[in-house]
Formats: structure tokens, C-alpha cells, sequence
């Protein structure tokens, strides 16, 4: 393994060991591109104003199969772009971490960086229209993100004074327009102008990156999935199906879970039916797997996969619903995923039924670092939840009991993985499940399919807001929910008087947000109960 380094007259080195030496020029990004053909396996760019991290550290880092180490939090790109906050306010990787504490992050740093020269040949740095480095380097990290690429914020590229300058307003407009496209890069300066956070002045620099950009949008690459090497047995997994009165479904997805090609070692399904209303031959009608029911009279999503939780001894968790399909190959899949990535969790795709038939399998299937937690596929290590805790019991009967989850999971250092090839069929049963507890009963896709309908956020969904983002992002988030709800679907003069309708209902949409954020904080005194493994 050859790794050069790029250094800084500052923390110039007399030798390098394990590669060849070069000094930085004016250009870091053009140098790291340059090098993309140097014959090295990987580039370490250190610009600090710190010595140069033990080579043995590196070779650390360069022995996992990780495509790009940094220290970006560290350099002082925590939060940045400011403008995405207007655009993603609720998106995991917006959320801020804990510098101390590795985890998955596309913001990358310059100033220190451990990167694959075949990234480097497979992601090609963008160099038009970025005036600052750190607006060039956002914007590759987050196109590496979207292409596939594994890429880890460790503290040990972090150890140094130095700190990148945030992107400058017109990078930043720029950076949306390209990531996001123009509109949101405009939706987001006039956002930031109305808040104070960009002056008149500045958003019309903003407004001509964005202008500059024209209506052309880069195309992201796709890097091929990673093969697994995996000859062992496979490792014992646990599928958990919670159930509520829907054993029609139940049955067919159990039927599938027999034709798996790696059988399940546990299947504990949590029945919350009414004892009245419950079957009791589902345990002899599928003696031929390995499966346990438990019975609870009160029903909870997060109370009953806990439960299940605490019972099951296997390495792995499989998290299904009932009213889901799956193929034969669904687990051999995600564990294939996580033994090629290293990955401590693989989500795939649910394709909802109800929208169609499912589209082709994209021809390059691509895995990529996961921003969602699906608790209807999605298998994870158990011992990762050791650090995260169980399901927050203040979702029991409430959305997004997954997505506070996965967040956890992803703030705890779990590499979390999202295989777009390994997808199922959810059905979107129209009893049971939350709809059990009035909840989930207008959607984003009824929404936009009904004049009068409108997706409000759930007061578990600004509950999870309060815990992991900023105010400004709670405030943002809560503006784009309110405005979804003037857009529609179909012919033009439909989408319009869904627009009319939903401006006349505005004011009582904003009223009822609010409520709900009202309520929202009233959680916080109860709430979380989480439970440890």
C-alpha cells in the first residue's frame, strides 16, 4: 500500500515512509486531482498547522475499506452550507455531531483528507464556478454521497487549529443549484434574506452563482456495488414482525420468509390483536420455522419490537412489517451488503403497491451511505443497537419511530448502508399499523392526490426536530411542511386550484402547526424512554 502525501510548509516533513512527498501548492484542489494517476493507492492531504498524523495511523485508515477519511466537522464545516439548512433542514446529514466521535459525513475538509486515487479517477473534482476551496470540496462530498462512495469524519484527521472559511454566499447558491437545483437555490436566498441571515447585498452575488449555473445540472455517477467475499456460514439473523389484525398478509409474507435461500434462525412475530379477534394456529400453521409469538393485549409499535428485542439472541435483527412482500433472496442480500461494506446496517427499498407497478431495477445497482432507517427493510447488527438504545416509547403510537432510530444510529458511529437493488412490495394495508391509532391517515402522496387533504407534521415528527436539529431548522422544516401543502399532482389546471385551495387554508394550516409545535415541546418534560439492550 502506497499512500502519498500532499503537505503544507507548516507541518513539512523531512521523509514519508510509506509514499512520496509533495508540497503544496496554491491549487489543493487541483493537486489532489492531479494525483489521481500517481500510482499511489491513496493521497493523505494535510494542510494543517499541526505535524503529520503517525504513518501507522494511516495505514490504519487506509486498511479499511472506507473510499474517503477527513476531518471536515473538525475544520470547522459543521453546518455548512448555511443555506442548506433552508433546503434539507431535516435531513440526517444535516444534523450536528459529536466531533469527537466517528461517523459518516460528506463534508468534507481540504485541509485534511485520506482518499482513494480510484475515487479520485470515479469522482472527479468540480472546479467551475467555486471560488473558495471549501465550496469546491462541499460540493464533491456531497456528489461522492450521492454516487456511492463510503466516506468517514474521524477525529484523528482532526487534531489541528486550522479552519476552512464557510463557502461564501455565492458558492453556497451555487452548491444548491447544482445539488438541489435552481429553484431551491432561489427558495433558500430569499429564505435566508427574510430571516436576516444574508443581506440584499449579498443575495444578488448569491443570485448570479445561481444564474450562472443556467438550467444544466451535473449528472452523478454510479459506482458499481461492492462484491462480497463472504465463504462462512452466513451469521445467525432474527426477523421481528410486529402484526395488528392483518393476518392475511401475515400468512403470505411467512410463506415467503420459508423460501428464503439463508433461513432466518428466529421469527418473532408480535401479535397486538384484539384477544377476541386474534387467530391462534398462526404457530402451528408455520411449525417448520423457527417461529415465536408473542401476544400483547395493548398495542405499541415501539413497546412491541422492543419486546421482541429483548428475546431474541441472534447477531443480526431483520425489521419487517406485515404488510409487506419480499423475495427469496432478501436476507442472503443484506448480509452479502453489510459483509462487503463492513456496514453495521442495510436498508433497501420498499415500492408501495398502490403507486404502481415497480419501476426496473436501475442497470448499475448502487449502494450508498443511508440517511433513512426503514423498519420495513432494513437489517441491522445487533450489537450497534447496544450504543443506540431501543425504540422511543414516545412514538409508540406515533410516526417516525424508525427515522428517531436511525438517527441514533447514525449519531452513535454506525455505518449504515442503503442497497437500491434490494427492494420489496408494501401493500399500505389500509387497517392495522398506525392506522390502528388514527395516525398516518393523510400522506405526502394523498396530499398531493387531494384537493383538500394536507400533510401536517405529526407532533412525534417536530418532537424528533426539538431532539436533533437546530431552531432554525425547526422553523425551516416547519415552512416547507406548510407550503407542501399548496402543491399538487396531475394537468395544470388541477395543480392550480390545489394551489388556490391550499393559500386559502393557509392560515389554518400555520395555526395548526403551531399547536402542534406547542405540543411537540410538552414531550420534551416526558420524554425520551428509551430503553437499553
Amino acid at each position: 500500500m502506497r499512500i502519498d502525501l500532499v503537505v503544507a510548509a507548516g507541518a513539512a516533513r523531512s521523509s514519508w515512509p510509506v509514499g512520496e512527498l509533495h508540497a503544496a501548492d496554491s491549487s489543493t484542489p487541483r493537486q489532489i486531482a492531479n494525483l489521481r494517476d500517481s500510482g499511489a493507492s491513496h493521497v493523505l492531504v494535510w494542510t494543517c498547522d499541526a505535524p503529520v498524523p503517525d504513518p501507522a495511523i494511516i495505514e490504519a485508515l487506509a486498511g479499511r475499506d472506507v473510499d474517503i477519511w477527513h476531518g471536515g466537522h473538525g475544520h470547522g464545516l459543521a453546518g455548512e452550507p448555511a443555506l442548506l439548512d433552508f433546503v434539507s433542514p431535516g435531513w440526517m446529514f444535516n444534523a450536528r455531531t459529536d466531533p469527537a466521535r466517528e461517523v459518516s459525513s460528506w463534508r468534507v475538509s481540504f485541509h485534511a483528507v485520506l482518499v482513494r486515487t480510484a475515487a479520485l479517477r470515479d469522482l472527479p473534482l468540480p472546479f467551475d464556478g467555486y471560488v473558495s476551496s471549501s465550496g469546491c470540496a462541499l460540493d464533491w462530498g456531497h456528489r461522492c454521497l450521492a454516487s456511492g462512495a463510503l466516506m468517514r469524519d474521524t477525529p484523528l484527521l482532526a487534531g489541528c487549529r486550522t479552519r476552512d472559511t464557510a463557502p461564501p454566499p455565492r458558492d453556497q447558491a451555487l452548491f444548491l443549484a447544482r445539488r438541489h437545483g435552481p429553484r431551491w437555490a432561489l427558495y433558500a436566498i430569499a429564505r435566508a434574506v427574510a430571516v436576516g441571515l444574508l443581506s440584499l447585498r449579498a443575495a444578488l452575488e448569491a443570485v448570479r452563482g445561481v444564474w450562472q449555473l443556467g438550467s444544466t445540472r451535473p449528472t452523478d455517477p454510479r459506482l458499481p456495488a461492492r462484491a462480497s467475499a463472504r465463504i462462512a456460514a452466513p451469521p445467525d439473523v432474527a426477523v421481528v414482525i410486529p402484526t395488528v389484525n392483518r393476518y392475511a398478509y401475515l400468512r403470505v409474507l411467512l410463506e415467503q420468509l420459508r423460501r428464503q435461500t439463508v433461513a432466518p434462525r428466529e421469527v418473532l412475530v408480535v401479535d397486538q390483536t384484539e384477544p377476541a379477534a386474534r387467530e391462534p394456529d398462526i404457530a402451528t400453521a408455520f411449525s417448520d420455522l423457527p417461529l415465536t409469538v408473542l401476544q400483547r393485549d395493548v398495542a405499541g409499535q415501539c413497546s412491541s419490537r422492543n419486546a421482541a428485542l429483548r428475546r431474541l439472541r441472534s447477531e443480526y435483527v431483520l425489521f419487517i412489517d406485515d404488510d409487506d412482500e419480499v423475495d427469496a433472496q432478501l436476507i442472503e442480500r443484506h448480509l452479502d451488503c453489510i459483509d462487503a461494506y463492513g456496514a453495521d446496517s442495510s436498508s433497501g427499498i420498499a415500492h408501495e403497491l398502490e403507486t404502481g407497478p415497480p419501476p426496473p431495477l436501475p442497470a448499475t445497482r448502487t449502494v450508498r451511505l443511508s440517511d433513512v432507517f426503514p423498519t420495513n427493510n432494513t437489517l441491522v447488527r445487533r450489537e450497534a443497537l447496544l450504543q443506540s438504545g431501543l425504540f422511543d416509547l414516545a412514538y409508540e403510537r406515533h410516526p417516525r419511530a424508525d427515522g428517531d432510530l436511525g438517527m441514533r444510529l447514525y449519531l452513535s458511529g454506525a455505518l449504515m448502508v442503503l442497497d437500491d437493488g434490494n427492494r420489496i412490495l408494501h401493500h399500505r394495508a389500509p387497517s392495522g399499523g398506525l392506522r390502528q391509532h388514527r395516525a398516518r391517515i393523510v400522506t405526502a402522496r394523498t396530499s398531493r392526490a387531494r384537493l383538500l387533504h394536507r400533510h401536517l407534521p405529526a407532533v412525534s415528527e417536530i418532537y424528533m426536530l426539538h431532539r436533533y436539529f437546530s431552531a432554525r431548522q425547526r422553523t425551516e422544516m416547519l415552512w416547507i411542511r406548510a407550503l407542501t401543502t399548496l402543491v399538487g399532482n396531475g394537468p395544470w389546471y388541477r395543480r392550480a386550484l390545489k394551489a388556490v385551495l391550499g393559500l386559502a387554508l393557509l392560515p389554518d394550516t400555520v395555526v395548526q402547526i403551531r399547536a402542534r409545535a406547542h405540543d411537540a415541546e410538552g414531550w420534551l418534560a416526558r420524554f425520551p424512554d428509551i430503553e437499553s439492550l
